[in-house]
């Protein structure tokens, strides 16, 4: 891990306290999209940004659903957002990466898998008066409060 104070490389593993071997300086595993990505991507532009999310669940979710179809992705801001969640709508939320030429086919991915989510969502949603009420299924008393409450 790079010290960000003084620039020494210090292994991985065997750092004492997480503070450089060199100069002391805590070092901070950094999460961030530049720490793990090449800076010449970050700076061709050959990153854009496919997705935003308000937490981690989600991004992670997302993350390994692309992952399983190989396409790597990175976040930038999940940290900020899993420990100061107040400042998720002033950072833009968490913002997932891809590479410029996988951009397509992750929004392609992302896209197939929402509609399967909605497909199975409506299938869910079909238990309408009329299907209860073909069904023969009883209400409980708390199914008829709310049945007239919102329908």
């Amino acid at each position: 891990m790079k010290c960000q104070n003084c620039g020494y490389e210090n292994p991985t593993e065997g750092t004492k306290d997480n503070k450089c071997d060199q100069c002391g300086y805590l070092l901070i595993q950094n999460n961030s999209i530049s720490a793990q990505v090449d800076s010449s991507e970050l700076t061709n532009g050959n990153l854009v940004v496919i997705a935003t999310f308000n937490n981690s669940y989600e991004a992670s979710l997302t993350q390994e659903i692309l992952k399983t179809q190989g396409i790597e992705s990175w976040f930038q801001d999940e940290a900020t957002v899993n420990l100061a969640w107040h400042l998720t709508i002033a950072v833009g939320g968490i913002k997932l990466f891809v590479r410029e030429q996988d951009e397509q086919l992750a929004r392609t991915i992302l896209d197939e898998y929402q509609a399967s989510l909605n497909e199975e969502t409506s299938q869910n949603n079909d238990l309408t008066p009329e299907v209860v009420e073909e069904s023969h299924l009883e209400l409980t008393s708390t199914d008829k409060i709310l049945r007239r409450s919102f329908c």
